[in-house]
């Protein structure tokens, strides 16, 4: 086999990015856009000696769970990965992703439950992150597959309507002014109290007047313009400075019947509805008592903690992002919680302040960015040894990986459920409880 050949082939099944695994000539052979048990005329497009990357030439013959993408640039830009397939062998390839990263990466043969539907499976992000080409007039989208190169779009089904419409109204504006310090355009809309924050990522200190006055004129929903200045020449998205050009410096979204104010930095599940039900399960896993003190580490603005506060004694929430600290604890106060407490600190020196308190938690919730837990947070969740771990995942192959440690550890798992909560694309969101060996 080398580059340019033609073969057929059929399917096999997925691998963790939802690309089709083909076997010819004893080279594995990864192929995007192709369904399980479909046989296909396949081009070789990268030779890597013991495995390849194919294109589809012809489909010979097609699994019926295939559909046609409603979108126009799917398949060039990088926002989705399984519009060709129908939303029940979606899930159903997620539920088996999950399975094979706890067989292959944490050493656990273990059934998750069917992966629980998203409500809705488009239009469902309450948040859009878009880079801007360096040109005269810069183009706005997202960026093609593995590339730098920006694909330009009308209409994102995984964007809300008036995410969109904004989209399309900064577009229609940039020719107005100096967009060239402009790297970023990020929306946050709140699904539920549909406010929006625009946040504007610039290489220069600049009002923008020409974006700012139109946009906050024309759209009633935008509560907050901010300015976030980034000069680095890495990939980091936001810059530490920033200020607040309109408005507020916070928007507010209502979750589990509370009210949470988000600022620009602050972590939020990207599709609310479906986190109500995430959450819910999450907490609800720990079985909490009036009784039960309860830590939520890398609690962010307090979602969980605040939501679980109602069934427990005491909440401690855990997280080394300042402003998400802050946010916290005003979220705290606007709901009239006064059983929850956040500590500016890492794992290990939340840890260690519990443990010079004398503070015994009996319950840990715990969601880690997708890299997982370090292990300081590993030898943190030992050392406050709760009798329960609710572990929330986005990324299957981290979480496998940190139960299998926490198994090591005297903790077995007892249950993992899978939440999709990024319909028409490879992720998808995992719990896992856990609790300590006798």
């Amino acid at each position: 086999m080398k580059k340019n050949d033609v073969f057929e082939a059929v399917c096999e099944g997925y691998d963790a990015f939802g690309m089709g695994v083909l076997r010819h000539e004893g080279m594995v052979i990864f192929c995007r856009g192709i369904l399980e048990g479909e046989r296909a005329l396949c081009r070789l497009i990268k030779d890597k000696k013991t495995y390849g990357y194919a294109k589809i030439e012809e489909l010979l013959e097609k699994n019926p769970e295939r559909r046609e993408p409603i979108c126009p640039v799917f398949g060039l830009c990088g926002g989705c990965d399984l519009m060709h397939m129908s939303y029940r062998e979606e899930l159903r390839l997620k539920r088996e992703n999950v399975k094979a990263a706890f067989l292959k990466i944490g050493g656990v043969d273990i059934e998750p439950e069917e992966t629980v539907p998203s409500e809705i499976f488009l239009r469902y992000r309450n948040k859009v992150q878009l880079p801007l080409s360096r040109e005269k007039n810069p183009k706005i989208g997202f960026f093609r597959k593995n590339t730098n190169e920006i694909i330009e779009f009308h209409d994102c089904l995984m964007q809300t309507e008036l995410s969109n419409e904004i989209i399309r109204e900064i577009k229609s504006l940039l020719e107005a002014g100096d967009a060239s310090a402009l790297r970023h355009i990020i929306i946050r809309h709140a699904y539920f109290e549909n406010e929006v924050m625009l946040i504007l990522v610039s290489e220069k200190d600049s009002d923008y007047g020409f974006l700012t006055t139109p946009l906050s004129d024309k759209f009633s929903e935008i509560k907050s313009i901010i300015l976030n200045i980034n000069n680095r020449k890495d990939n980091v998205i936001l810059g530490e400075r920033e200020r607040t050009l309109f408005g507020e410096d916070r928007i507010k979204e209502k979750l589990c019947g509370l009210e949470f104010k988000i600022s620009s930095k602050s972590f939020f599940q990207i599709n609310a509805r479906q986190c109500e039900r995430l959450y819910k399960r999450a907490i609800d896993n720990l079985e909490l008592k009036k009784d039960d003190v309860l830590v939520d580490l890398y609690c962010g603005i307090g979602t969980m903690a605040l939501i679980a506060a109602g069934s427990v004694k005491k909440v401690y929430g855990i997280e080394i992002v300042k402003e998400a600290i802050d946010n916290a604890r005003e979220n705290a106060a606007i709901n009239k919680i006064e059983n929850a407490e956040f500590l500016c600190a890492d794992a290990a020196e939340g840890a260690r302040i519990l443990e010079e308190r004398g503070v015994k938690p009996t319950a840990l919730i715990v969601d880690p960015p997708r890299k997982g837990l370090s292990p300081d947070a590993i030898d943190a969740i030992v050392k406050i040894s709760p009798e329960k771990i609710s572990y929330v995942s986005c990324n299957e192959a981290t979480l496998a990986r940190d139960v299998k440690i926490l198994r090591e550890k005297g903790y077995e798992i007892k249950s993992l459920a899978s939440f999709d909560m990024f319909p028409r694309t490879r992720h998808v969101e995992c719990v896992a409880l856990m609790s300590k060996l006798d």
